[in-house]
């Protein structure tokens, strides 16, 4: 295993390689560093030897140079410091330099880093001008790497004399891996590294609840034995304000453990005051994101090998969904009188025990588009969408109950039939076809020219039809029926939220809110998950009694087929009982004839054919 620093700034060269070697070190690891350099003609990575042959005076040669330099330099400090501790000075060879060369750097720092096996990669931003925003390259790497990414802000401290490190606890996994990290650093320079914590002066002993926490998350981290970390507890209700206190207060390294890339840029743009940073012992600041774990790869690479399959949407295409979905989403009046219409005719035609009529109603229905609406939200992390399809669609709900209530009281000789008893005993299929819908829907919205497919989505998803169940049930008292229609209708609201998400996402929306909108997204879309998972198992256990049911049910026809016939015979009900792999059929027949032995081969036989 080893450390990579990729370089890409003369202002980054000491900072980087001085805390890329200690990290190095003390992870027992080899230090490897890259210099990678934007070139449209050439594309390669290659290794350089430490000491160059030859210099031809250019400016990449004067980088290099200096690279070079600092690398001997830090060495020979390596080799000093196992010499003082009796430890083989030949352990530690110098470290290896590479120059990357390409239009996009990102794809062959990568490939290196699976093939160098890093643990830890470093990298550097210096904040040039106005524009405070890290570089495309560190956005990539935070994003894609699979080892622990760290991305630092030099400060202006020289930084082979920086050794005091703190470390923000948040209670976050990357915040634990940060500090582990900074605590093998602090026993190899035997300094004490700080834990920080901050508290709300609102609340009761701050000081005690900020102490207790830390010593919980050290025993999370396994470091609760650690000698080399200290608690420091910052009372203050402004995190921007404890932060800058705990960075002001003679601390070299500032490392705070996060993964999204927009709490990275106010961390090292942001959140620490410039001047900390600029002054003799200005404060370097970094930012550590853990090594992604097994399942987060895979997803990874799944999504990765979906987009270059899926045609993917541009900028112009995202808006106009986007704007499509967020109209189609309101619950105007349009809307309530397109739910109104839509319900008495799903209503009439469900009384009427007609099909073709409550297809018809499913043409009419406007509740799809704010429910694959409430999907695009959760993608895009956007609360507002969310919040609105969500009323949208509680709205509709509501407003068809109370019309398929109100069809089903004024209708006479209501009672329950096939189609009204079709939508009261949901099973599993519906979660799949709903799930189904929900993927057609948001693909053939998010490509005008499939719009044609939205009717026959808008079909087989049926979501007007179940309230309309629901309100007729209601009026006629058949209330185990109106639950049974509230479960199938909650059902296809659930599972098209998911399709539909997964749809949108992988065609190419994404979510462009911040850390928090994207943690508010994630456990909606985890909750709609367990609720489908919850749904599944009722849904399951319905679907097997109902073929259990059908199978009965053929086998009772097929008895009675054969002993109608028999003339001067009775015989009563067959009872049937299944048991794991026996069917038992029991049935009496009186008659004053002897019965053949070929009529219950015959018998045994056909109900064999038929299970």
């Amino acid at each position: 295993m080893s450390v990579l620093v990729i370089i890409r700034e003369r202002e980054e060269i000491k900072s980087l390689l001085c805390w890329g070697q200690r990290f190095a070190h003390a992870r027992d690891q080899s230090l490897h560093v890259a210099y990678a350099k934007g070139s449209r003609q050439d594309h390669f990575c290659k290794r350089l030897p430490i000491m160059p042959d030859e210099n031809n005076g250019t400016e990449e040669d004067a980088l290099l140079k200096e690279l070079r330099s600092t690398l001997q330099v830090l060495a020979e400090q390596v080799d000093e410091d196992l010499s003082s501790k009796d430890q083989d000075p030949h352990k530690s060879s110098l470290p290896g330099l590479w120059l990357v060369q390409s239009q996009n750097p990102e794809k062959l720092l990568l490939k290196q880093l699976d093939e160098l096996s890093i643990s830890l990669l470093i990298l550097g931003n210096v904040n040039h001008g106005k524009n405070q925003t890290f570089s495309d390259l560190s956005v990539g790497l935070l994003q894609r790497a699979h080892c622990d990414v760290m991305v630092m802000r030099p400060g202006s401290a020289d930084p082979s004399a920086a050794k005091k490190i703190v470390v923000p606890m948040a209670g976050g996994p990357h915040s634990l891996v940060a500090l582990r990290l900074a605590e093998l650093v602090a026993t190899h320079l035997e300094e004490p590294v700080t834990a920080l914590s901050i508290q709300n002066p609102n609340q009761a002993d701050p000081q005690a609840v900020g102490e207790y926490h830390l010593k919980q998350l050290c025993k999370r981290a396994g470091l609760q034995d650690s000698k080399h970390i200290k608690y420091q507890v910052v009372v203050n209700n402004n995190i921007r304000q404890a932060l800058n206190e705990a960075a002001s207060a003679d601390c070299d390294l500032f490392v705070m453990g996060t993964t999204d890339h927009g709490m990275v840029s106010r961390m090292l743009f942001g959140t620490i005051d410039a001047h900390l940073m600029s002054h003799e012992q200005g404060t370097a600041v970094a930012v550590l994101r853990r090594a992604r774990p097994l399942h987060s790869r895979m997803r990874m690479a799944i999504e990765a090998f979906a987009h270059q399959q899926i045609p993917q949407l541009n900028r112009e295409e995202r808006i106009e969904l986007s704007e499509r979905l967020y109209e189609g989403s309101r619950s105007n009046f349009d809307y309530i009188v397109l739910m109104v219409l839509a319900t008495m005719i799903a209503a009439l035609g469900l009384i009427q025990d007609s099909t073709a009529v409550v297809v018809g109603a499913m043409l009419v229905a406007p509740l799809m588009t704010p429910i694959v609406g409430a999907g695009l939200g959760l993608v895009q992390g956007n609360a507002m969408l969310v919040r609105l399809a969500g009323r949208s669609v509680v709205i509709g709900f509501i407003v068809a109950i109370i019309t398929g209530f109100i069809i089903g009281m004024i209708s006479p000789g209501v009672a329950l039939n096939n189609e009204l008893m079709g939508r009261g005993a949901p099973n599993a299929l519906d979660l799949g076809i709903a799930f189904a819908s929900g993927l057609a829907a948001a693909y053939a919205l998010a490509r005008p020219n499939l719009s044609a497919a939205l009717p026959g989505v808008a079909i087989a998803a049926a979501l007007v039809p179940p309230i309309a169940t629901v309100g007729i049930s209601l009026s006629i008292g058949a209330y185990s029926n109106a639950r049974g229609a509230v479960l199938l209708f909650g059902t296809n609201v659930v599972a098209i939220i998911i399709g539909a998400a997964i749809v949108l996402h992988l065609v190419g929306i994404r979510s462009a809110g911040n850390g928090a909108g994207k943690v508010w997204a994630s456990r909606l879309v985890l909750s709609l998950l367990l609720i489908a998972s919850l749904l599944a198992v009722p849904l399951s256990w319905v679907f097997v009694a109902q073929i259990t049911a059908k199978e009965v049910h053929s086998v009772q026809q097929i008895v009675v087929k054969h002993l109608t016939p028999l003339e001067g015979a009775i015989h009563q009900e067959p009872l049937i009982s299944q048991g794991e792999d026996v069917l038992t059929i029991r049935v009496v027949v009186i008659s004053a004839k002897p019965i053949a032995q070929g009529l219950k081969d015959a018998m045994e036989q056909e109900i064999e054919a038929s299970i």
